[in-house]
């Protein structure tokens, strides 16, 4: 995940009200899988972006610059 992915996802964390610790609870992951995730060390499941896109309610062209750029 490149730094404007990362920003892109953490505005919509943001706006929600939502904290990290928030999104690793949601994924049902550690808060260190979580931060692997944004610094682009690990993948993004179709399952974490299905989860992602519907607690933010991501258009598909916001899960495409997102997950898929």
């Amino acid at each position: 995940m490149n730094d404007k992915q990362k920003n892109l996802l953490l505005s919509k964390i943001v706006l929600k009200g939502d904290k990290q610790k928030d999104i690793a609870e949601v994924l049902n992951i550690s808060n260190q899988a979580l931060q692997n995730k944004l610094n682009g060390t690990t993948g993004w499941s179709q399952a974490d972006i299905m989860a992602l896109s519907k607690r933010y309610e991501l258009t598909p062209d916001e899960e495409h610059d997102m997950f898929l750029t």
